[in-house]
């Protein structure tokens, strides 16, 4: 099914009026979807260390103006609040940055739009075609002796510098941060060097280091 930005509401028997049902506001890292009900934990993982990072409260993702994505604070706002009670980093996120640097409700649009891009790569990943596991023919493994392949690159990496430097901040932030956390390694990345981009990128997400 589609990515929705909107968790899942289920109806349930309230204890206090037998015989009728309400809706109940479940969260949003509780998996919806067959691809995210596939991987549960995984999903849940993932969308809740989303409030790891008060980037994704301050910057929405770059798929905020993706026309899937839709927004109504109206809607939203049950799911925001079975979030904030159920996670106990938001609690303190909220008072830190509402209103002072953000108004409440942009601060959960840009969350939900980090949950969205969370479900669409899980959609994303489950429709991927597996990798094929039969072995190459005799003559095709001697066609390729001697050849030398490169080795297979994320696609961030294969982006031209020209398309790369027609992408605007914060996107190419988010960008940096996701390669930075889930890309491959730089060989030639010092322990100084590591230090220093960490740094950098705690001032960038939470504001001058003491």
């Amino acid at each position: 099914s589609a990515s929705t930005t909107r968790p899942p509401a289920r109806p349930a028997v309230s204890g206090t009026q037998m015989g009728s049902e309400h809706s109940v506001f479940l969260p949003p890292w509780e998996a919806e979807t067959e691809a995210e009900k596939a991987r549960a934990d995984d999903f849940r993982a993932a969308v809740k260390s989303l409030s790891n990072s008060t980037a994704n409260f301050l910057v929405p993702h770059v798929l905020s103006s993706d026309p899937a994505f839709t927004w109504d604070w109206v809607e939203h706002r049950p799911f925001a609040e079975a979030a904030y009670q159920s996670d106990e980093r938001l609690t303190k996120l909220i008072p830190r940055l509402v209103p002072s640097r953000i108004s409440e409700e942009d601060f959960w649009r840009n969350y939900f739009s980090h949950v969205f891009a969370v479900k669409r790569r899980f959609e994303a990943e489950a429709a991927a075609p597996e990798p094929s596991d039969v072995a190459p023919s005799c003559s095709s493994a001697a066609s390729g002796a001697g050849v030398r392949t490169a080795a297979p690159q994320p696609p961030a990496m294969l982006k031209s510098a020209s398309s790369l430097a027609t992408v605007s901040y914060p996107e190419k932030f988010h960008l940096a941060v996701h390669y930075a956390n889930h890309g491959p390694p730089l060989p030639s990345l010092s322990d100084a060097d590591r230090i220093l981009l960490e740094a950098l990128q705690m001032q960038a997400m939470d504001g001058p280091c003491d």
